[in-house]
């Protein structure tokens, strides 16, 4: 990895963020784990990723988006093609939950009685609740890195 991936990531203070665990001050490792050329390092991370950013699918973290920001940075670094599938796998994973719980809220919000048995999160629970503005800031962040990297295809 770049020197200067490595020292953005660094800059960051994980742990004024929020995980599944409770401080993301791990996710930098993590994130790091992810692009190993180690296969078995590297699936590991996407487990614990996982873990930390979408709690069983359908919690997101404050840390979610920032997370999802520096891991489509990957791949726009010489990782090795098992590490940048493991990427690919990750943020579909990340942006795939998102994007139905946004529309599970669009549809709670109309009123939609199924959403309730499909996401049984609490309503006066804010710990678990998924926020609107943490979801749409996941899809957001992936949306410069993603275009910087098909251009970069391009070239």
């Amino acid at each position: 990895l770049s020197a200067e991936y490595v020292d953005c990531l660094d800059r960051i203070q994980w742990g004024k963020y929020s995980s599944a665990d409770g401080s993301a001050g791990y996710m930098a490792q993590n994130i790091l784990d992810l692009a190993s050329a180690d296969n078995e390092e590297s699936d590991q991370a996407v487990e614990q990723l996982l873990l930390s950013v979408l709690l069983q699918g359908s919690i997101v973290y404050n840390s979610t988006p920032l997370a999802v920001e520096n891991i489509a940075a990957l791949l726009a670094e010489p990782i090795s093609e098992h590490a940048r599938k493991n990427v690919w796998n990750t943020l579909h994973q990340i942006t795939n939950s998102c994007a139905i719980q946004l529309q599970a809220l669009s549809e709670k919000d109309k009123g939609d009685s199924k959403i309730d048995s499909r996401f049984p999160w609490e309503e006066n629970d804010v710990a678990v609740q998924p926020k609107e503005d943490v979801l749409k800031a996941v899809l957001k962040a992936l949306e410069p890195k993603l275009t910087a990297f098909v251009n970069m295809l391009q070239q």
